[in-house]
């Protein structure tokens, strides 16, 4: 358990680099270079902490204080959660010329297990009587659903991987800063599993994502015929 201290910072400082380039890709004109180096410093420091957060949530799994277990069980899932998001929004970047259903195991495996997951933990998260667990559990059980129909049926439009790249780093984000919100929960009055302090972020990421995905989808439409369109620019 040496060790313990020497995670923790690297989780610290992985989740201080997330948090500090995430913003970054947002603005940056898409697939320009700032986009695409900002994007993978990005990716690097969430995998990072991802790596690290569900090597100290089975620490709490390990040690003999009962009381961690449940709180140990939760990182680890939600450590999963993004995880899977980013992933997702990597991996349609290597597969955005695909015309058929994908069936590549990692690209299959990680919503899967974001879906077994997700209902071992709201089934867990109803017996104890934990709103927040039945609450993830049900965010990533959606997500986990998305992304399978998304691989396992052919593209229905040639821009759609540019939506599900989006969609998928924009979940990612939207953990970091819920993760970061909940570090500091206590120093705003807020305990560290406080409901709001977990799903608020969520909601207002989501609409905002959603409101985002909406007006790139309407402009796409519009586009699709133009020689010089978005899709055409952001895959270069």
């Amino acid at each position: 358990m040496h060790l313990l201290p020497l995670v923790r910072t690297v989780h610290i400082a992985a989740g201080a680099g997330a948090l500090a380039t995430f913003w970054i890709p947002l603005v940056a004109p898409k697939g320009g270079w700032v986009h695409r180096k900002s994007g993978w410093a990005y990716v690097i420091a969430t995998a990072i902490a991802s790596a690290t957060g569900a090597a100290l949530a089975i620490s709490y799994l390990l040690d003999d204080r009962p009381g961690n277990d449940a709180p140990g069980l939760f990182l680890l899932y939600v450590g999963l959660l993004g995880a899977t998001c980013a992933s997702m929004g990597v991996r349609v970047l290597r597969t955005k010329q695909r015309t058929r259903p994908h069936r590549n195991l990692y690209d299959l495996g990680l919503p899967a297990a974001l879906l077994a997951a997700g209902i071992g933990l709201g089934v867990f998260g109803v017996a104890r009587g934990v709103p927040l667990f039945v609450v993830f559990a049900a965010l990533g059980a959606f997500l986990a659903v998305g992304q399978l129909r998304f691989w396992l049926r052919s593209p229905v439009t040639r821009t759609q991987w540019l939506l599900e790249h989006m969609s998928g780093m924009g979940g990612s984000c939207i953990t970091t800063v819920t993760a970061f919100l909940v570090v500091n929960a206590q120093r705003m009055g807020f305990g560290t599993f406080d409901v709001l302090v977990w799903v608020a972020p969520g909601v207002l990421g989501s609409i905002g994502l959603g409101l985002w995905l909406r007006r790139w989808r309407a402009r796409l439409e519009r586009r699709a015929n133009h020689p010089d369109s978005v899709a055409t620019r952001v895959a270069a």
